[in-house]
């Protein structure tokens, strides 16, 4: 057997502090498997200090047939974390909140889109595996862009 490495990081908590979901217009249940979902996936994380800190993953997914949306969920995961090695330093446990939230609070993500699917009367569509490293790519480009427009100003 081999050894185990155990993460000084670990996760306490997790909470959805958001949740909308509309519902726009009924579709067959046959059809409804052929409709692509448009999703978008955004992360972000504080450090508090090197010891705790919080990540976050939003989803916006919609479905939309022939322009017309037909529902739309958007949800909120936030996950708390401590650190039990303080030799990492806040700047390496922020980014470590960063790349892992996705990993750690994607699951939460699946199963709330599943249940609200199935309570608003649609067949609960598994969501996606999901690029985490695209992910984040796309995440810090946005945020460059974001602070570039605020320093133009």
């Amino acid at each position: 057997m081999g050894k185990y490495y155990f993460s000084p990081i670990q996760l306490v908590k997790t909470e959805l502090i958001k949740l909308r979901t509309k519902k726009l217009k009924e579709i067959e249940p046959f059809k409804f498997r052929n409709i692509p979902f448009l999703l978008e996936v955004k992360t972000w994380s504080e450090a508090i200090d090197n010891a705790n800190g919080n990540m976050y993953v939003a989803l916006r997914l919609g479905v939309t047939e022939e322009n017309e949306k037909i529902f739309e969920i958007e949800a909120v995961y936030k996950g708390s974390c401590i650190n039990n090695d303080a030799s990492i330093s806040k700047e390496d446990f922020q980014k470590f909140l960063e790349i892992q939230s996705v990993r750690f609070l994607w699951p939460y993500l699946k199963e709330v889109v599943s249940d609200v699917m199935s309570k608003i009367g649609l067949i609960p569509q598994p969501l996606p595996t999901i690029d985490i490293l695209n992910t984040l790519k796309k995440n810090m480009n946005s945020r460059e862009i974001e602070r570039d427009e605020r320093s133009d100003k």
